[in-house]
């Protein structure tokens, strides 16, 4: 384990003591919190609470609500799995080469692992090598095309396995089509996985405008684990499609006929169930020790 790990695993340890003694403060005794999803005085505190988060959150990452929104889930492979389900995904017909999935070969288990369900989807998935994004061999200038058939590329900020940082710059190169990971008409999305990234360096979203950005708090914070999110850019939440629906998603549906409405949030259409509002809520302590002990936010200056 290099020296860096062993200093930031330590000072993991020593701010989520911090965050944990902050938390306590506001779960005191006369502080009832209740389920978000019901009509109360004490579930209203709770809902109130966690959109304050979701702004702490964009805020965090340099961008506001009018570009980003924030869905909580129980980490960054279950943001990674929502996509992987809802991307509007093409299969292969004749007339039609279809969507491709592609991902860089130093990806995270989790990334590879959606290539399980494109391929349910007859989606050919693609795996593409750093050496061939970094020499530039995949540059180009695209002609105009009719197609709109969506592809999606994903690529981590920082590797997992080496630490190796890749430029987030082929973000708005992809999207704009002069880097192409494969050679193919449609459009392109992007998702960069900043979960490893996050937590030692800044993110600044306003610039490097991914479509889909998974992380999981507990690498920026230590704590809470099992907590996570899938920050989706607005433009592009009204292409994904999704088929389930669980508590607190819908706004109205009948039991006896095929009859199902959707809440109008984004948030709350792909939030199944409740989410941990407890856990949320140490969030909002996590970015106040943050501020606490910098002066500002991180998304300022180098974490470590």
């Amino acid at each position: 384990m290099y020296f860096w790990e062993l200093h930031f695993h330590s000072l993991s340890n020593f701010f989520d003591k911090l965050l944990r003694l902050s938390q306590q403060r506001t779960l005191r005794p006369f502080h009832f919190l209740g389920n978000p999803h019901s009509k109360n005085i004490s579930s209203k505190l709770t809902y109130d609470t966690i959109e304050h988060v979701r702004y702490r959150i964009l805020q965090h990452f340099n961008t506001t609500v009018e570009d980003y929104t924030v869905i909580f889930t129980s980490g960054s492979t279950t943001a990674l799995k929502l996509v992987a389900e809802a991307f509007p995904w093409m299969p292969e017909t004749l007339q039609d080469p279809g969507s491709r999935f592609c991902y860089l070969t130093d990806s995270h288990t989790s990334v590879v692992g959606m290539r399980g369900i494109t391929a349910a989807m007859n989606v050919l998935f693609v795996p593409v090598k750093p050496k061939e994004m970094l020499s530039g061999t995949n540059d180009l200038v695209v002609e105009e095309k009719s197609s709109r058939t969506p592809h999606l590329f994903c690529f981590p900020a920082q590797s997992n396995f080496s630490g190796t940082k890749y430029p987030l710059a082929w973000i708005e190169k992809i999207k704009s089509g002069k880097l192409c990971p494969v050679k193919v008409q449609g459009k392109w999305f992007v998702l960069l996985d900043a979960a490893s990234y996050v937590s030692t360096s800044p993110l600044d979203l306003s610039v490097h405008q991914a479509d889909f950005v998974p992380l999981s708090f507990y690498k920026i914070f230590g704590f809470p684990t099992g907590l996570g999110a899938l920050i989706i850019k607005n433009e592009v939440a009204s292409c994904l499609k999704k088929t389930y629906f669980g508590g607190g998603t819908a706004a109205a549906y009948l039991a006896e006929e095929d009859f199902y409405s959707p809440r109008q949030s984004m948030a709350e259409r792909f939030e199944d169930g409740t989410v941990s509002f407890l856990d949320i809520i140490a969030l909002k302590h996590g970015f106040d020790v943050l501020e606490k002990l910098t002066g500002q936010y991180l998304m300022h200056t180098p974490y470590i």
